[in-house]
C-alpha cells in the first residue's frame, strides 16, 4: 500500500494540472494509494505513523527537500520504503542524490522500485540526512572517543552524511558506506593549511560556551554535540540516474 504525503506548495493551483497527470500515471501503473496533505499545523510525522499503523507500506513525499525534512524523525522507526516525488525548482538535492526525475518522469522510477537501505545521522536527538557545518571555527573534534582534533587556526568544519552536490554535480558523501565524512578546512596542528578528510562513526563537540552549528542549514546553539550515523537505517526508492 502506497501512501502519498503532499506538501502545502504543491496544493497550490500552478500544480494542479501536474498533479492531475501524475495522479492518472500513478494509477495506470497500478500504485497510487491514499494522499496525505500537509498544512500548517499538520504533523507530517504523525501522519506517517498512522498510516504505517494502518499497513503503508511505501511512503512518498510529493514536494521538495524540505518535506522530507519535516518528518525526519519518524524515518528510522518505521519499517516501511520512502521515496520523493520532486516538485517545483527549488531545494531538491536529495531528489539529485537518490536519482529521482522530476515530477511526471519520477512516477516511472518509483514503479521500478530499485531500494536502498541507506543511512542516516544524528546530533544528539535530532535525525539529519545530509550535513553538519560549523563556519570559522576552532572547536575542538572528539574523534571516536580516542582521538582529538582542534584547529590553529579559524576555519570551516563540515560532518557529511548524503553529503552534497560539488560543482561537478557529483555527491561528496556516500550515504551507504555506514560513516561520516569528516572535512576540516583549516591548519592542523603543524599540518600546513588545507583540507582535512576523515571517515568516522560518531564525533563528539564539547565545549564551555555555547556555540552555534548548522544542522542541514538550520542554525542550533548548544554546549554539546554528539554526532553519530545510523548505517542503513532508511529504505529508499532511488533512480538509475543516482549519485552514488
Amino acid at each position: 500500500m502506497y501512501y502519498y504525503i503532499y506538501d502545502e506548495f504543491v496544493q497550490d493551483k500552478r500544480f494542479e494540472k501536474e498533479l492531475f497527470q501524475i495522479e492518472n500515471r500513478l494509477t495506470d501503473l497500478g500504485i497510487s494509494g491514499k494522499i496525505g496533505r500537509l498544512a500548517l499545523f499538520k504533523d507530517a510525522a504523525e501522519l506517517i505513523r498512522d498510516e504505517a499503523r494502518r499497513g503503508a507500506k511505501t511512503v512518498i513525499f510529493v514536494g521538495n527537500d524540505r518535506t522530507i525534512n519535516r518528518a525526519l524523525k519518524v524515518l528510522p522507526e518505521l519499517k516501511v520504503t520512502f521515496g520523493i516525488l520532486p516538485m517545483g525548482e527549488e531545494e531538491n538535492i536529495y531528489a539529485k542524490i537518490l536519482g529521482m526525475p522530476q515530477g511526471f518522469a519520477a512516477c516511472d522510477v518509483i514503479s521500478a522500485r530499485i531500494i536502498k537501505p541507506m543511512d542516516i545521522a544524528k546530533v544528539n536527538d535530532r535525525f539529519f540526512l545530509s550535513r553538519v557545518s560549523i563556519p570559522n571555527t576552532r572547536v575542538p573534534l572528539l574523534c571516536e572517543g580516542s582521538y582529538r582534533l582542534a584547529p590553529t587556526d579559524a576555519g570551516d568544519i563540515e560532518i557529511r552524511n548524503w553529503g552534497r552536490m560539488d560543482k561537478s554535480q557529483n555527491c561528496v558523501g556516500n550515504p551507504e558506506d555506514g560513516l561520516l565524512d569528516l572535512i576540516i578546512e583549516a591548519k592542523l596542528g603543524r599540518k600546513k593549511a588545507g583540507s582535512t578528510d576523515l571517515k568516522l562513526k560518531f564525533i563528539d563537540i564539547r565545549v564551555k560556551e555555547q556555540i552555534s552549528i548548522h544542522i542541514d542549514g538550520e542554525r542550533v546553539n548548544g554546549n554539546n554535540f554528539k554526532i553519530k550515523i545510523a548505517p542503513s537505517k532508511v529504505r529508499w526508492i532511488v533512480g538509475k540516474e543516482r549519485l552514488f
